[in-house]
């Protein structure tokens, strides 16, 4: 069960220690489900190399609510935009009308994204949305209908599939 101390004194510290291994996994859905949100966010704006755009961007995302490509439709993230068709799409270009924050779409496939979700992170968030109409589903700042935020996990999945897999 990974590295213990055999100091007695030691394993007592070890024991309020979070292992790597369980990361996420151990906080409650509704932490997960704005941890992926703030991570997309974070993915959003903190990108490129140049440093007064990210800045700029940044200031931007930092606000009280989440922009509407969180809250309301995911499509303008546009998680399957080919490096190709990135080349005439810039930050804030497929935003939502009005949207404030002018970060959309996410950095092409093929890029990394500098806040990575893995596979596996990406398809628990799939099964965090839930299927019947009892469970949890959408948090509380998501009104995203049900079935698009399923899609949109299942295609962030399909996109953060490791290279062998694809």
């Amino acid at each position: 069960m990974g590295a213990v101390s055999p100091q007695p004194g030691v394993r007592r510290l070890q024991d309020s220690w979070l292992s790597p291994s369980h990361g996420w996994a151990v906080l409650a859905p509704r932490a997960q489900r704005l941890l992926a949100d703030v991570m997309l966010l974070l993915n959003l704006a903190d990108r490129g190399r140049n440093n007064s755009e990210r800045a700029r961007r940044l200031s931007r995302a930092s606000r009280a609510e989440l922009p509407p490509c969180l809250t309301i439709d995911r499509s303008a993230m546009r998680v399957n935009l080919s490096r190709r068709q990135a080349n005439d799409v810039q930050p804030g270009s497929t935003c939502i009308d009005d949207c404030p924050f002018r970060l959309c779409p996410l950095p092409p496939k093929g890029d990394e994204l500098p806040y990575q979700m893995d596979e596996a992170f990406c398809a628990h968030q799939v099964d965090l949305v839930g299927r019947w109409f009892r469970s949890p589903g959408r948090a509380d700042w998501q009104a995203v209908n049900r079935e698009d935020l399923r899609r949109f996990w299942r295609e962030m999945s399909e996109r953060m599939a490791p290279a062998w897999r694809k």
